[in-house]
């Protein structure tokens, strides 16, 4: 590794360590923050509060065993997400640009950081998902399928990414999937469209799944539905324009047909498969930002990252993986 690529890792390395403590220790317990606080204080005597999603739930427990308070959990909790990042940035090319600065350092802002808090079950299985991006071979790949699975169920979205990989990114990365997902999101915008009950609802018809999906489903059902009817409102215009604004740079100037990299064709089918997911299910805004989180809470770093491929495509510098 060259001079130049250390010390890009080490400044990197110093700031999102620098934020991420000034961001847990100014933390706001409010909704799923307080949330994950009272179930980590909890964890010795509750060890399965999220059921079978039992992974994070796993971590509190070792972490509480260990000693450490919530904040100290959440701080080594986060701090996974760097070598990964590091490493899906060293993946794509070992040339150093200002695309790839941007693409690391929009990581370290306090919200995005927030972000990787309050979202603690999706944003870990995320993690998962981005290291099953980095191996090659199905085989290699299960242990950490199932990991990510009972991390947080929902991730089961991701799966056939990877079992399926030349069919479904052939599907999910073609342009023309991503511009009808943006028609799909302005009809929903314009029109008031709400599949989510009836999703979810056809779902709980599926007698023949596992007993524990059965019942993961009908709080998903119960919560969502529930919810719906409030006036809980999550959705921002800023969030939903950069989660717009890299499908459209990614329609416009990613030639993902010259593009032979299985790390980038998993991450352009992970933000296509969201960004579908986001504009179905618009209108119900607690599902659509759980279900399409990748593409409303990371869009700025796909932005970064879709005009670092555009870039290192046009320039032939992408790694050949």
């Amino acid at each position: 590794m060259s001079k130049a690529s250390l010390s890009k890792y080490f400044i990197f390395v110093l700031m999102f360590t620098i934020v991420l403590i000034y961001k847990i220790y100014t933390i706001e317990m409010v909704s799923d923050n307080l949330n994950y606080y009272n179930v980590y204080n909890n964890i010795q005597n509750d060890t399965m509060p999220f059921q079978y999603e039992f992974i994070l739930s796993l971590l509190m427990y070792i972490s509480s065993s260990l000693g450490m308070d919530f904040f100290q959990f959440t701080f080594f909790k986060v701090l996974t997400f760097l070598p990964i990042i590091i490493y899906v940035d060293r993946n794509l090319s070992k040339r150093n640009n200002i695309l790839s600065y941007l693409f690391l350092f929009s990581f370290i802002s306090p919200p995005m950081i927030g972000t990787l808090i309050f979202l603690a079950r999706q944003s870990l299985s995320l993690e998962f998902f981005l290291l099953l991006s980095l191996i090659h071979g199905f085989r290699k790949k299960i242990p950490l399928l199932v990991i990510m699975f009972f991390t947080h169920m929902g991730s089961i979205i991701w799966v056939p990414i990877f079992l399926w990989h030349k069919r479904i990114v052939a599907i999910l990365n073609s342009k023309l999937f991503w511009v009808v997902s943006i028609l799909i999101l302005l009809i929903s915008i314009f029109t008031g469209m709400d599949l989510t009950k009836t999703l979810i609802q056809y779902l709980s018809t599926l007698n023949n799944l596992p007993s524990f999906l059965m019942a993961n489903l009908a709080r998903k059902r119960d919560f969502y539905v529930i919810h719906e009817e409030t006036d809980f409102d999550t959705l921002s215009v800023l969030n939903t324009t950069f989660a717009v604004i890299p499908a459209l740079i990614y329609i416009i100037m990613v030639k993902i047909k010259n593009v032979e990299h299985y790390t980038v064709e998993c991450l352009c089918a992970l933000y296509g498969l969201s960004f579908f997911l986001f504009a179905l299910f618009y209108n119900n805004q607690i599902f659509a930002t759980r279900v399409g989180f990748v593409a409303y809470f990371f869009g700025v770093q796909y932005l970064f990252l879709f005009l670092l491929l555009a870039y290192l495509n046009k320039k032939r510098l992408l790694n050949s993986k």
